[in-house]
């Protein structure tokens, strides 16, 4: 890559007091690629901002260094394996409710560095409105009903589309097409027939 993947934002030292305090709180903007960083001091107040890049290691170290933090993350896609790594690293992670996060925080500009300061300091303040955060078995339940309901919306669609061509072919309608509790078979051996 070349550079550094932690690289502290520009940010001017009025926003900052007491640098060398010890940081309780960090508020996380997570993004696909990096997330900005905000750690908090005990009382909420602000100490530092970063940039860190999405990697596993970069995670780990910059957690690792700052010791067991009580962490803000919004809820959205894709987070689960960034609440792992950070739990690995003694942090404790609450994830936030993103709507209800809005309602509370309405801010005229959105910037990732003031997302990451919101956070950090609704969780300094224990007033965070927190979601649900399935176990790991729960997530791998929840992809494959997932999966399974897309799959299952795509059959639904086939056979629409085949009963759509019959119908515009004028074919007359076969005995067990396709329906719901009908073989597959049967109806897909008709359509054979007919197109022969």
């Amino acid at each position: 890559m070349g550079r550094s993947t932690t690289a502290k934002l520009k940010i001017s030292h009025t926003d900052f007091q007491n640098t060398c305090e010890k940081a309780f709180f960090a508020g996380v903007d997570f993004h696909k690629r990096l997330s900005v960083i905000t750690l908090g001091g005990q009382e909420g107040n602000i100490l530092s901002q970063h940039k860190l890049m999405n990697d596993e290691g970069e995670i780990k170290k910059f957690f690792l260094q700052y010791g067991p933090l009580v962490c803000a993350i919004e809820n959205c896609r894709g987070i689960e394996w960034f609440v792992e790594i950070v739990k690995e690293c003694g942090c404790e992670v609450r994830v936030a409710n993103t709507f209800a996060v809005k309602q509370i925080a309405q801010t005229a500009k959105k910037t990732d560095k003031i997302d990451s300061k919101i956070l950090m300091e609704l969780v300094a303040r224990n007033y965070l409105p927190t979601v649900y955060q399935p176990t790991r078995n729960e997530r791998i339940l929840r992809e494959k009903l997932r999966w399974r309901t897309r799959l299952m919306r795509s059959r639904t669609q086939f056979k629409n589309v085949a009963h759509a061509t019959n119908v515009g072919q004028r074919a007359q309608r076969c005995e067990g097409e396709f329906s719901a509790g009908s073989k597959v078979p049967a109806g897909a051996k008709w359509l054979v027939d007919r197109a022969t």
